[in-house]
């Protein structure tokens, strides 16, 4: 399965179908309907070397969801990140912020999450905090680079133009 950018097909929920090329069957995946959902990812399978290990190997493929209520249902509306297993159907991580999450973006080596006041990077094997960027040149709040880079300003689905690189 191919990493994508997944848009909300209602306002009530979100729902995965996987169609078959060669017989024209379509298969749910993965479906929530308890309420809007602001982005979704699929996640790509990370990038394992010769000393890392993948905590989440047997569970893959992943989505990553920030809906209007996070999984212990106690955070505000779109302050939490939720990780299901496509294979299982079973939410295996959940990261809480204080704040809402404007956007999600992920590729082989972190999941990075958008907030207003900084941008979030977690380890995709593991899902540990790697890094925070917190300002940027020239005192321009983080919020106010992704408006500029993006052109809008209200939070919905976009790619992330923000591009980090490992050292």
């Amino acid at each position: 399965m191919k990493p994508s950018v997944i848009s909300p097909t209602t306002n009530l929920g979100h729902v995965i179908i996987q169609k078959n090329a060669a017989s024209g069957e379509a298969q749910e995946l993965f479906s929530v309907r308890h309420g809007p959902v602001r982005c979704a990812r699929i996640l790509p399978s990370p990038q394992i070397g010769a000393q890392v290990c993948d905590s989440f190997s047997e569970k893959r493929p992943l989505l990553g969801m920030c809906k209007s209520t996070g999984s212990c249902g106690t955070s505000p509306p779109y302050c939490c990140v939720d990780l299901y297993s496509l294979r299982t159907g079973e939410m295996v991580k959940s990261i809480q912020f204080k704040t809402p999450i404007y956007d999600l973006h992920c590729n082989k080596r972190v999941l990075v999450v958008v907030l207003q006041e900084k941008i979030a990077a977690f380890d995709s094997c593991t899902f540990t905090k790697k890094f925070f960027v917190t300002r940027t040149i020239f005192n321009v709040t983080v919020w106010e680079l992704w408006v500029t880079l993006h052109g809008f300003t209200e939070p919905r689905v976009s790619c992330c133009a923000i591009i980090l690189h490992s050292a």
